[in-house]
């Protein structure tokens, strides 16, 4: 949507002014070559201006805002200290996009919208706590670790008991002189048969 240009023009007075009729919540941007006060007058046809409002922006660009009184079209002089390169209003109905400093917006009161944003005043109630949520899909298995250090050594074991051992053996042959049995004594003075077995020859 087309905007409504604004042409600044010198006063005799060396500051810059404008005049325009709106009705309605009022939107100007200004752009201009140094900072310094901007005033705002109101005042129906064939009346004398009277001062509506007094700005002191902390930039050169200004966005400012006020709504006009009553339902029909008032004249508005907007009067700057400093010279304007370029501006241009837009009222309620029309849709204004264009980015300035939050230290340039200005509100009703005064005080800008920086200002305002960090005393707090613009902050809102705390909401509501919102509903839990899905659990999430699990995710994809990690990677393999790195294989850990070899542990300290154990402690030495109980010493087991002591074995046994042969201390004698004791053989029994027949006639012929061969071994047909015989006993084996062990280290604790128990014994052991010997058995012998005779495979036949293939």
């Amino acid at each position: 949507m087309a905007t409504n240009v604004l042409k600044f023009k010198e006063t005799d007075d060396k500051k810059y002014k404008v005049s325009f009729q709106a009705s309605g919540k009022v939107h100007v941007f200004l752009d201009r070559v140094d900072n310094s006060d901007v005033m705002i007058y109101l005042y129906p046809k064939n009346y004398d201006p009277v001062l509506y409002k007094k700005v002191t922006p902390d930039r050169t660009d200004v966005l400012l805002e006020f709504v006009i009184p009553g339902s029909g079209d008032i004249f508005v002089d907007i009067v700057s200290g400093t010279e304007v390169t370029q501006a241009c209003y837009l009222t309620e109905e029309e849709t204004f996009v264009y980015s300035v400093p939050a230290s340039s917006v200005v509100f009703d009161d005064g005080d800008n919208f920086q200002a305002k944003l960090e005393s707090g005043e613009l902050k809102g109630d705390k909401g509501d706590k919102g509903d839990k949520g899905d659990k999430g899909d699990t995710g994809a298995a990690g990677a393999k670790g790195d294989k850990g250090d070899t542990g300290a050594k154990g402690a030495t074991g109980a010493k087991g008991a002591d074995g046994k051992s042969v201390t004698a053996i004791s053989l029994t042959t027949d006639a012929d002189g061969k071994v047909t049995g015989g006993t084996c004594t062990l280290s604790d003075s128990s014994s052991i048969a010997i058995t012998v077995t005779t495979t036949p020859a293939s």
